[in-house]
């Protein structure tokens, strides 16, 4: 049974993050700083990107007194890194990677750590991606020995000011130290079983700072509490209680994947997608998941928001065989090219479908709303299978919500996987919800 899967999600980390934060096109989080040293800081993060190539840049900090002091931390709308900070003088740093992050599916450590004390201009900035340091740049300014930068002023999370350039996306375990420049190994370290995957430490040892902070987002997302023990606690903005996540750098869940949707026969247009890549908006579009499955047997939801006959399809997909395996809202069930009556219609907003994919026992079942529809098939072929979501229609626009296990939309009664992961609407059935725990178990 292997103990490491992909997407650096581990299956026993020692320390297991158990909450993330979902932020989207105008949420963010902020807070006035005052004190602490301008020359010496490290930040800390684990995030998972959701859209991508947006033709804005997403900054997951800032710290703006005004457009000429500040400095920004932000990946750039060609999916390039930057850190960068001006003051009324000019640029004072400037480190753009040519490494382009663009993967949906993955978490990542991202270690900023500031020393501008140090004689070398090289050490005065020091840029980790998942314990490695970056030193391929496109453009390499190093701020001047002890130089002082921007950090006494209103600090951002997840936006460069108020209403401008938001990230979106999941992020984790967030931690800013004052008065110290650490390396990567204060927050992760190599697994020992397979010393190429960086997972998570626990932080909470670490000596902060005046105007250090920790960031995890254990009991909820709105106005997050700093675990520090400084009190530097944050506000939030336009950020919803169920942005609240579960989808988190030790435990990945499935999402759909923006950058797959080609392969698949439903595919006409692009679908828009939103909500931490959980929400699929289109006409003639479809999506499919960052995480296939080729055995055990697994469960997820989809929320109908908008209702109306839209021609919506649920269900999966099978990569090998490029045969969708789905449950229409007129009735029907699709296999590959053919096409059956089955179960009831699911027409009316608010209906959720559940989908069962036994694929131990070579079947799939549908629920309407917790009812079962019966087995749609019985003799699945083998193959790696990946959820999908699809509207046919090309005259109107559905609005489909996926719940792989920490859903976007309330729950009435909440059900949890026979692992006791995920937060379901209706019985999983014996499914279990996918994610890279699960997968290392049952998969």
């Amino acid at each position: 049974m292997p103990n490491i899967l992909g997407a650096n999600s581990v299956t026993d980390t020692g320390h297991d993050v158990a909450q993330s934060t979902m932020l989207e096109s105008n949420s963010y989080y902020s807070r006035s700083a005052s004190g602490g040293s301008q020359r010496t800081f490290t930040l800390s993060f684990w995030v998972k990107r959701s859209m991508l190539n947006t033709g804005h840049h997403q900054y997951v900090y800032s710290a703006y007194q005004d457009a000429n002091n500040r400095i920004s931390i932000a990946f750039l709308s060609t999916n390039t890194f930057v850190v960068f900070a001006q003051d009324s003088s000019g640029t004072q740093l400037y480190l753009q990677t040519n490494k382009q992050f663009k993967d949906p599916s993955a978490w990542m450590n991202i270690v900023v750590a500031v020393d501008t004390t140090q004689g070398t201009a090289s050490n005065r900035v020091k840029l980790y991606v998942n314990g490695t340091q970056e030193t391929s740049f496109q453009d390499e300014t190093y701020p001047d020995q002890n130089e002082d930068l921007i950090t006494n002023t209103t600090i951002y999370i997840g936006a460069y000011t108020t209403s401008a350039n938001f990230f979106c996306g999941y992020l984790a375990e967030y931690v800013y130290i004052d008065g110290s420049a650490l390396a990567p190994t204060s927050f992760g370290e190599f697994d020992d079983d397979s010393p190429n995957i960086w997972k998570p430490k626990d932080v909470s040892g670490l000596t902060f700072g005046t105007t250090g902070f920790y960031l995890n987002f254990a009991t909820r997302a709105t106005d997050p509490i700093d675990a520090s023990g400084n009190s530097n606690n944050f506000s939030s903005s336009n950020v919803l209680s169920t942005d609240h996540s579960i989808d988190t750098c030790t435990n990945n869940f499935v999402t759909f994947n923006p950058l797959d949707v080609t392969n698949l026969q439903s595919v006409g247009n692009i679908s828009t997608f939103s909500e931490g890549n959980l929400s699929v908006t289109g006409n003639n579009t479809s999506g499919a998941g960052t995480i296939g499955v080729s055995q055990g047997k697994w469960y997820f939801e989809v929320k109908n928001v908008n209702g109306g006959d839209n021609s919506d399809g649920v269900g999966f997909y099978n990569i090998d065989t490029s045969q969708e395996v789905i449950y229409r809202d007129r009735a029907k069930f699709r296999f590959g090219s053919s096409q059956s009556d089955y179960g009831a219609t699911w027409q009316s907003a608010g209906d959720i479908i559940g989908i069962v994919l036994d694929l131990d026992n070579t079947t799939i079942t549908f629920y309407k709303n917790g009812a079962s529809q019966g087995n749609a098939k019985t003799d699945l072929p083998a193959g790696t299978y990946v959820p999908l979501i699809y509207n046919r229609r090309v005259n109107s626009t559905s609005v489909l919500t996926a719940n792989f296990g920490s859903p976007l939309f309330s729950i009435s009664s909440g059900n949890s996987d026979p692992a006791g992961y995920g937060n379901f609407e209706y019985p999983t059935n014996s499914g279990y919800a996918i994610n890279t725990k699960n997968l290392a178990e049952y998969g």
